[in-house]
């Protein structure tokens, strides 16, 4: 006998569906996140951020031994939307927003300073575990953001218009 599967969404079943829906669509929206090939940290072509950058809270680029510490518990890593080296099906190539993900595994809030936005983009927040009602498209005057314990945020390089 199969499982019975209830479809009768409560509120909490409700903002899952709603929430990973959410992460579908960003996944699907951004080519970056769609790669075909491991990152290496550089800078290709004339990309203006690497393919991928990690970052320590404070906005410091992570040394090795930052990577060393045993009780590094909150970074951030930087997906450079315009450093992707495989082109589209015409032989194109593929540019999309960078993407600033922060997490945050310690127990208690973390400030994060976030490094500086592509010329004429700043960050907007996507997705924020901790709040659903923070993001999409929230605009971040400031270069700061406090995370809670145990959550993670994903940060969009959005070109000003």
């Amino acid at each position: 006998m199969p499982p019975w599967v209830d479809w009768n969404l409560d509120e909490r079943r409700q903002a899952l569906l709603d929430f990973t829906r959410r992460l579908i669509r960003l996944r699907d929206g951004q080519p970056v996140l769609q790669r075909r090939r491991f990152f290496k940290g550089a800078h290709l072509w004339d990309s203006e951020y690497k393919d991928l950058e990690w970052f320590r809270p404070d906005g410091t680029q992570m040394s090795p031994e930052d990577w060393q510490k045993p009780f590094v518990r909150s970074l951030s890593f930087l997906l450079g939307g315009d450093a992707i080296p495989t082109p589209d099906e015409r032989g194109q190539r593929i540019t999309g927003d960078a993407l600033l993900i922060l997490l945050n595994a310690h127990h208690e809030p973390v400030q994060y300073t976030l490094p500086p936005p592509a010329e004429g983009s700043q960050w907007v927040l996507e997705l924020y575990t901790a709040d659903d009602a923070r993001g999409p498209a929230e605009t971040l005057a400031e270069q700061k953001l406090e995370l809670t314990g145990r959550s993670m945020a994903v940060l969009r390089g959005a070109r000003l218009q």
